[in-house]
């Protein structure tokens, strides 16, 4: 199944632009995404479901989010828009509901690909700030114990400041761009609150400071943006 599903969500949403066909596309029914082959589960409970078939599930609409974010920047119809709309309600709810099954879907419990997903789903889920919350203040309860990536509480945390119109709090949220000289560098997208405290807050999640972070990111950049040459053999 793996890569089966984001392909077909993507290949439908970029080449069905008429709505009768673009939604008979049985990945796309709002409320029904996984109701076919590829995630039979998605329409039972969660408390009747291995913990196997709870990592089946996350991973999968991982991977859809990650096809339809492909589609996002491409400009979708407004038939697609809304599809795509149905499809993160549709993965928020039920992510929602294997919280309250198992809690954070921690690495100890699903495996460290899963709980990635998890995390995926819940940063792609701004539509629902409560939902963000909830997962913020679980894997908040998992952080002291090693359970959670102390970077992904920094992100979510970040990302929950400023859809509540609040400044960032670990500045993680940074755009590449060339400076005046041609150098790569990072700058923050949103405003910083306590810049003056950023630093320390940081280091309480064992995090490099945000000069350090920022000089990693546009260091990334950079090498991504580099020609591979060619070599001879």
């Amino acid at each position: 199944m793996r890569g089966v599903l984001g392909t077909t969500v993507l290949a439908c949403l970029m080449g069905c632009q008429g709505s009768a066909s673009f939604e008979a596309e049985a990945a796309l029914r709002p409320g029904a995404v996984y109701s076919g082959p590829a995630v039979a589960t998605f329409a039972l409970p969660v408390d009747q479901l291995t913990v196997g078939q709870i990592v089946h599930e996350l991973t999968a609409m991982a991977e859809a989010n990650r096809a339809l974010a492909g589609v996002t920047n491409l400009h979708p119809t407004s038939t697609q828009a809304s599809q795509i709309g149905a499809i993160d309600r549709s993965h928020a709810h039920r992510l929602g509901q294997i919280l309250d099954v198992i809690g954070w879907p921690t690495e100890r419990v699903v495996g460290a690909e899963a709980s990635a997903a998890a995390f995926e789903i819940a940063r792609a889920s701004s539509h629902d700030p409560e939902l963000q919350r909830r997962c913020l203040s679980l894997m908040h309860d998992r952080l002291a114990s090693g359970e959670v990536d102390p970077e992904r509480v920094a992100l979510l945390t970040d990302r929950v400041r400023i859809q509540a119109g609040k400044g960032q709090w670990y500045g993680t949220h940074v755009r590449v761009h060339r400076n005046e000289h041609g150098t790569m560098v990072a700058t923050e997208t949103a405003p910083i609150d306590d810049a003056a405290g950023l630093d320390r807050r940081r280091d309480e999640l064992g995090l490099d400071p945000w000069r350090h972070y920022c000089r990693k990111v546009a260091d990334t950049a950079t090498r991504a943006s580099r020609p591979t040459l060619g070599t001879n053999h």
